[in-house]
């Protein structure tokens, strides 16, 4: 069988707008993503005098791997080298009847512009100068505020759990995202940056997204990677130049390890264990300590395969813990359970209500009464107890680094990177058990190769492609039990929702929820010399597959009692559950996004540079696989708009017209300037930087899956209010209400609950400016001041 889609003309106009984008790229020669995981340096060569020297060869070597790279200085004897590895460097500049000059003990960190000059002197090529010391501490070429945690601060800095992460909140302007703002993330701390959201920032991985579904890159642990996997991490937080993808958030790329031209590797066992931790004084006051073990353990290694030119790196990582969190929970006392209530005489019981009522722990058995002195007596009691949430986690990767000995294809490096982890740290079980508990798991697989072309020393070319899949999966039910008749729903096997005011929730409102996201992606650029101008111009593209399988909300039922009085006597205030025959939560998406971009680094004064640039994005409008597609064009609208394969699913549904996409495409003009400076007056040790930029949040699939996925007529949450049933003259029973056909016509008849997406789309964007100072003190010292 085969199908076909059509592009609405809005979208197929933008899409040949990107696509000319795309052309003119290409012949140019395309993006300069380089920037992404590695760095750049630039600098003078002059002579004794201050006169510039052009045509004096810099030579760069990398110590580690013995790689060289050389470039030329032009007339005003500027040179630039770019997409250097990060790593140490040598480097020395030469020209006959100067002595040569060599520069050691040069690191480079992920991202940096970094400033060597030269003041040659006259003398023999063979004669050599070295100059030991640390490059420039202070930013001059650029107005992008960014931070890096290099491989010193990985290795030196003491951190709980290994976890790369912890080292973000040292950044300015990046703090802990407040709990809930993104699913998907496991025990794992979401970062806002400037004020973003905590799924607002792009995840890299060696230039490829490592992006989960909500815009986050944890683990079921918590963890961005192993940590004997990356080498250093960037995180840019404002005036991102042209060449970065817009978004409303920061841009956090880490870089792996690779092999060296030495054989190195490494064995480790991190052990945490509640017998050698003292005990907090709230847990002393609470009964003791929680029990907790974790065992990280792995290994690298890496070194040569043919020296000098190629190269290999593979590690693993893995996390074993088990951790005692104290959970609490309000249930009835024991005199509820008799039908006994403060101010009320006494209750008989519901035989319907029994069953449930057993449902809920017993005092004092398995958990503790915790004492509420001054709270008044309402026929409850607040329970406490050590619930152990068990974490497991795996991270391998596997890189190849190889250097052409000859020719124009420069380098190419592969890299193949894993994750596989579960939780339960979702909903751990605790005092209530499995009456609500729920897990999470993850999967990610990220590959990536890298290609860098140099066709001379101011021309180079690189070709990035990555494939990355993620599978979170979440509320996975910790249970196996069937509850059998106290479901709700017949044929479901685990227990509805129950909320009865003051006591805490018991139930599931949804199931297991199969999250699969692929991401194809491919990215050339070109890197251009030319004068004081460094050109960058290219685009990307990325193709987003995603499937979502799962039970939406209400899909076992939920009972609202007002309070625990009507519960012991059957009285439900409302019942919810998803409507009969509208069950199809299941999703097939496609997207893809089209960038181009130009950007110009202008050097017009030793002492200042212009960063210029311009971005266009296009985003499809999300493409379902089955063509199962509705709309609800205004608020106003009394039904929807499907597309004709869903008016064949659903022929009573109240249907307005025919549409074949979800909303309008609102990326059609989607340009985005960019503006920055550098000035640096008096030498090297002062700079004075800022920007301004345009940064679009479009509307992706990360962000609209879960309306997409409630969206009717393929899911409807019908609910009725025990009043509105007594009026029809028909008793909102509990709790199999809707065996009864009466109130199952009813619960649709008042209207149901569900989640649109807004058809008229506008331009999401944000502006954003910074003004930074820095001062180098001495060496190693700096010190920075801005506003953003």
């Amino acid at each position: 069988m085969s199908k076909t889609f059509q592009l609405d003309p809005g979208t197929r106009i933008g899409l040949r707008r990107s696509l000319l984008c795309l052309a003119i790229f290409m012949m140019s020669g395309i993006t300069a993503i380089g920037q992404l995981t590695t760095a750049t340096i630039t600098g003078t060569v002059t002579d004794q005098s201050g006169a510039a020297v052009p045509g004096a060869t810099v030579t760069l070597k990398n110590r580690d791997t013995g790689i060289s790279r050389t470039a030329q200085t032009a007339e005003n004897g500027k040179y630039e080298a770019l997409s250097l590895p990060a790593g140490s460097y040598e480097i020395s500049a030469a020209l006959t009847g100067f002595r040569t000059v060599v520069h050691t003990g040069i690191s480079l960190t992920v991202g940096q512009n970094a400033v060597v000059d030269f003041a040659l002197q006259v003398g023999e090529v063979s004669q050599s100068v070295t100059v030991t010391g640390e490059i420039a501490q202070i930013e001059t070429t650029t107005a992008t505020v960014a931070n890096v945690v290099d491989e010193k601060k990985v290795t030196d800095l003491p951190l709980n759990g290994r976890d790369l992460t912890q080292l973000s909140f040292l950044q300015p302007g990046v703090i802990k995202s407040p709990a809930g703002a993104g699913a998907f993330s496991g025990l794992g701390d979401k970062l806002s940056v400037a004020g973003s959201r905590g799924n607002q920032n792009i995840y890299l991985l060696d230039g490829v997204s490592n992006s989960d579904l909500s815009g986050n890159a944890q683990s079921a642990s918590g963890q961005l990677a192993g940590a004997e996997t990356i080498k250093e991490f960037q995180i840019i937080t404002n005036n991102y130049s042209a060449e970065y993808r817009s978004q409303a958030g920061a841009i956090v790329s880490a870089v792996t390890k690779s092999g060296t031209n030495n054989l190195h590797g490494s064995l480790y066992e991190f052990l945490r264990n509640d017998a050698l931790d003292a005990a907090k004084w709230e847990e002393n006051k609470g009964g003791g300590k929680s029990p907790f073990k974790r065992n990280q353990f792995g290994g690298s290694l890496g070194g040569p395969i043919f020296k000098d030119q190629t190269f290999f790196f593979a590690s693993y990582e893995g996390l074993r813990q088990s951790q005692g969190v104290n959970t609490q929970a309000r249930v009835p006392d024991m005199n509820a359970r008799n039908g006994v209530l403060p101010g009320v005489s006494p209750i008989t019981i519901s035989s319907a209500v029994r069953p449930y009522l057993d449902l809920y722990p017993v005092p004092g058995v398995g958990n503790r009464i915790v004492s509420e002195p001054g709270r008044r007596a309402d026929g409850t009691v607040l329970l406490a107890a050590i619930a152990r949430v068990p974490t497991n986690d795996d991270f391998g990767l596997g890189r190849i680094d190889h250097n052409f000995s000859s020719g124009k294809l420069g380098t190419i490096s592969g890299t193949y990177n894993y994750d596989n982890g579960e939780s339960s740290s979702e909903t751990p079980p605790g005092v209530l058990g499995d009456l609500l508990a729920q897990g999470f798991s993850s999967r990610k697989h990220v590959v990536s190769v890298n290609q860098t072309s140099i066709f001379s020393p101011a021309v180079l070319n690189e070709v990035k492609v990555g494939y990355s899949f993620t599978n979170p999966v979440q509320d996975i039910p910790l249970t196996s039990r069937d509850f059998g008749s106290l479901a709700f729903r017949p044929g479901r096997k685990l227990l509805g929702q129950i909320q009865i005011s003051p006591l805490d929730d018991i139930g599931y409102r949804t199931d297991k929820s199969d999250y699969q996201q692929k991401l194809w992606s491919f990215m050339d650029g070109l890197s251009v010399t030319r004068g004081a101008h460094l050109l960058r111009m290219g685009v990307n593209f990325e193709h987003y597959w995603y499937q979502q399988i799962s039970c939406s909300r209400g899909c076992y039922g939920r009972y609202q009692f007002s309070n625990l009085a009507q519960f012991l006597q059957a009285q439900p205030q409302l019942f919810e559950v998803q409507l009969p025959g509208a069950e199809n939560p299941d999703r097939h998406l496609r997207q893809i996004l089209l960038g181009s971009y130009f950007q110009d680094n202008w050097n017009i004064h030793p002492s200042l540079t212009l960063n210029l640039g311009i971005r266009h994005e296009f985003v499809t409008v999300p493409r379902e696989e089955n063509g199962l597609i509705a709309a609800m064009k205004t608020p106003f609208d009394a039904g929807m708009y499907l597309s004709k394969e869903a008016q064949k699913l659903y022929p009573t549904f109240p249907t307005l017209g025919t549409v074949d996409q979800f909303y309008t495409n609102a990326t059609l003009k989607s340009f985005s300037p960019r503006f920055g400076f550098a000035f640096a007056p008096g030498g090297k040790k002062f700079s004075v930087r800022g920007g301004f930029g345009m940064f679009y949040e479009h509307p992706m699939l990360y962000n609209l899956r879960t309306n997409i996925q409630e969206m009717p007529p393929f899911a409807q949450i019908g609910s009725i209010l025990a009043a509105d049933a007594a009026r029809a003259g028909i008793p909102l029973t509990f709790p199999r209400a809707i065996d009864n056909p009466a109130i199952a016509g009813l619960l649709g008849a008042g209207g149901f609950t569900a989640r649109v997406v807004e058809y008229q789309q506008r331009p999401a964007y944000i502006y954003r400016w910074s003004l930074t100072l820095q001062r180098q003190l001495a060496s190693g010292w700096a010190v920075i001041g801005g506003y953003t």
